[in-house]
């Protein structure tokens, strides 16, 4: 699906660049370049319906601009198959003309992931965003304490995450906080993760569940740090989940959030082709086209819906898998919020 902003939106957002500039730190120039991006046009979005993302991407390689987002496809594909097979692939299944759901197929056959047990996780698409706990948690944990240090008059009480999935990441990231399991709180949406309520019970931390109406079973004020990651592109309703998230967050808390950094068209498409790779490579979801909902934000739209539900952006940079690996295909990006307003 498109971006959650429109290009008149985008526009109000860096209506005053200098303003702007002063908030992020981010130069005017890469600004405006920002700005020229949103206008480009190398090829229009299909949706994931239309079983043809891969091969329109393919047929828009014939520019410079297309041929750099052809490049970030294949990086995307290369991941999940083996070394020696790669080639074979590219011959064979790539440049047929194939359906996506064929070229998916294709790569599970090729795959170098070893298949995921989901029997107990139906339509786990957090499950799917989150992996390498302990890497991620270190490199979370390393971020938000480069932002709290410049704060001294924070106090770090306890620590949310929503969309905790297994709780694998919540549990390891909490301790290298500092924080003892009775402050560790996890919540998910049965909508994000099916699983079972008697697993969760058993684990050391408080885990919750989203109501029906969307709404946390929290106090007003009650959390010093709360965590989306890799979650916003999943919520419907994204100003229900901020409103809710101011009313949390005390004042002068902090949010910290992950997200793939999602332009334009091809960028959209790139992000749905990685979920798709995800659901029906490694998970063996063969349903994965009709159960799958993504809605995208780069980090000025990001920046804009935060800062009207009473949060001030902080720092932010791009997360990086391994020390020796370049920007990931869909560029995600951590960014870290503080809470300056009830709204």
């Amino acid at each position: 699906m498109s971006s959650r902003l429109d290009k008149k939106d985008i526009k109000l957002v860096l209506k005053s660049y200098e303003k702007y500039a002063t908030e992020t730190n981010y130069p005017i120039c890469k600004l405006n370049e920002y700005l020229d991006i949103k206008n480009r046009v190398i090829c229009k979005y299909k949706p994931i319906s239309s079983n043809n993302q891969i091969n329109t991407i393919i047929k828009c390689s014939r520019t410079k601009k297309g041929m750099i987002v052809y490049h970030r496809l294949l990086a995307l594909l290369a991941e999940n198959i083996k070394v020696d097979d790669y080639t074979k692939f590219l011959q064979s299944f790539l440049y047929k003309n194939k359906s996506d759901m064929e070229i998916y197929y294709s790569i599970r056959k090729f795959s170098k992931i070893r298949q995921v047990d989901i029997t107990n996780t139906m339509d786990n698409v957090l499950m799917d965003c989150r992996n390498n706990n302990i890497l991620r948690s270190q490199e979370y944990a390393s971020f938000i304490k480069q932002v709290l240090s410049q704060d001294k008059s924070f106090v770090l009480e306890n620590y949310l995450d929503i969309g905790c999935a297994d709780c694998k990441l919540t549990i390891e990231l909490g301790n290298i906080m500092g924080l003892s399991v009775s402050k560790i709180y996890g919540i998910n949406n049965p909508k994000w993760v099916r699983y079972s309520k008697k697993k969760f019970r058993k684990l050391p931390i408080n885990v919750y569940e989203v109501d029906k109406n969307n709404k946390f079973p929290f106090k007003t004020g009650m959390f010093s740090l709360v965590s989306l990651f890799l979650v916003i592109h999943h919520v419907v309703d994204i100003y229900t989940l901020l409103k809710e998230l101011n009313r949390i967050v005390k004042l002068g808390g902090y949010v910290i959030i992950q997200e793939d950094d999602a332009m334009v068209d091809t960028d959209y498409m790139l992000s749905d082709i990685k979920h798709m790779l995800s659901r029906i490579v490694k998970c063996r979801c063969d349903d994965a086209i009709n159960t799958y909902f993504i809605k995208y934000t780069d980090w000025v739209e990001m920046n804009h819906i935060f800062n009207i539900h009473g949060f001030q952006y902080k720092l932010a940079y791009y997360f990086l898998e391994s020390v020796d690996s370049g920007l990931d295909s869909t560029r995600p990006y951590c960014c870290v919020f503080q809470k300056v307003k009830n709204i």
